[in-house]
């Protein structure tokens, strides 16, 4: 069910949820068998109990471990991948991006290369060809701009 995991847990008592034993691991929270939200902590049972004290609903964790390193890629391929509805901001990752951060960055990198051309009030053109070459740069160099993007999106915080 977690993409990505090993040694998948599934718990229906708060008090079997594992604590704090340095492992990583993702994290989902259900109610009768559809994932509500999904997670990453290194204190399963605390992080747990912060969600029943704040009013999530939900009547069994599953949990998996990962590598720590790849907690923050592996939560956001399961968020896109689950559409839990509890969840709002992906964390910062190497494989996605909010389309606000992408379009912040793209129209960054087209200001910076001079493709908008004025129209007054605050309104900027671009060129269709423009268009098709960022598009064409984005395709080549898309883990540079993912990585811009999320120090921008960290930033702001």
């Amino acid at each position: 069910m977690i993409h990505g995991c090993n040694n998948e847990e599934e718990f229906t008592d708060l008090k079997s949820v594992p604590e704090k034993d340095g492992k990583t691991r993702i994290y989902l929270l259900m109610i009768d068998g559809d994932v509500m939200y999904v997670g990453q902590s290194v204190n399963m049972r605390a992080r747990i109990y912060d969600h029943d004290h704040s009013g999530k609903v939900f009547d069994r964790v599953v949990c998996a471990e990962c590598e720590h390193e790849e907690a923050n890629t592996l939560e956001a391929i399961n968020i896109v991948r689950l559409n839990p509805p509890l969840n709002g901001n992906l964390p910062p990752n190497s494989v996605y991006i909010s389309s606000k951060a992408a379009t912040e960055l793209i129209v960054e990198k087209a200001r910076c290369l001079s493709l908008f051309a004025p129209a007054g009030r605050g309104h900027f053109y671009m060129r269709v060809s423009d268009v098709d070459n960022i598009i064409l740069s984005v395709q080549s160099h898309g883990e540079q701009l993912i990585d811009q993007a999320h120090k921008r999106e960290i930033k702001r915080g």
